[in-house]
C-alpha cells in the first residue's frame, strides 16, 4: 500500500470529502472545528515514505503583530508534542503542521487518522489565542496560559463515523476542542 492510498482509504473510512490535485501528490480538504473553519491539505512524497499535513490559520498576522504572533508560536510549540505552528515572515500566514514518516514500513491508515486529527485539534484549539493576541490585544503568555490552563477539558477524537458532516468543507471536530476561549 502507498502513502497516498492509505491517506485516502483513511479519508474514505472517516467519510471526509477531499480533492486530490491531478498534477501533484496534494489531498485538499477542510473541517469545521468548534472554533472555526479550516482549510487543511497534506501532501505525501511516496520516494521519502512522508505525510506533511498542514492545516492553516483563517486569518493573516498583521506586521504589527508578527513579534506577539511569533512569541505566543514560541510558547505553543515549547508545549505541545506532535507537530508546530509557524508563520511565514513575509505573507504573515500562519499554519499547523504535522508529518509521519512510512518508509520501510508499510503505511498504516489508523497512524494517519491520529497525525490528520492531532493536526485539526491542534490549529482548532490554539486558534482563540491567536486570536486574542490579534484582535483583543491579550499577551502571548496571557492567551498561552489561558489556553493550556488545568481547567480546559482534555481533547478526546470524535470517531469519525458519529462525526457530522459540514457542507464545505470535509469534516467535522466536533468535541475535539472544547477548550476555555469557547
Amino acid at each position: 500500500m502507498t502513502v497516498m492510498d492509505a491517506l485516502q482509504e483513511f479519508m474514505e473510512q472517516a467519510g471526509i470529502r477531499y480533492r486530490q490535485d491531478q498534477d501533484t501528490s496534494v489531498v485538499k480538504t477542510g473541517f469545521a472545528g468548534k472554533n472555526g473553519l479550516f482549510d487543511s491539505f497534506a501532501e505525501v512524497d511516496e520516494d521519502a515514505g512522508t505525510l506533511l499535513v498542514i492545516t492553516l490559520c483563517p486569518v493573516q498576522v498583521p506586521d504589527s503583530h508578527s513579534s506577539a504572533i511569533a512569541d505566543l508560536m514560541a510558547r505553543i510549540n515549547w508545549a505541545i508534542e506532535l507537530g508546530n505552528f509557524q508563520m511565514h515572515a513575509e505573507k504573515g500566514v500562519v499554519a499547523f503542521r504535522t508529518s509521519v514518516m512510512f518508509k520501510g514500513t508499510s503505511p498504516d491508515p489508523k497512524v494517519i487518522e491520529h497525525v490528520v486529527f492531532s493536526n485539526w485539534a491542534g490549529m482548532d484549539r490554539y486558534f482563540p489565542a491567536i486570536t486574542a493576541v490579534l484582535h483583543t490585544g491579550m499577551s502571548p503568555r496571557d492567551a498561552f496560559e489561558l489556553a493550556e490552563s488545568p481547567s480546559a477539558p482534555a481533547h478526546e477524537a470524535e470517531p469519525a463515523n458519529q462525526a457530522r458532516r459540514s457542507r464545505r468543507f470535509g469534516g467535522r471536530l466536533g468535541g475535539l476542542t472544547d477548550g476555555p476561549f469557547n
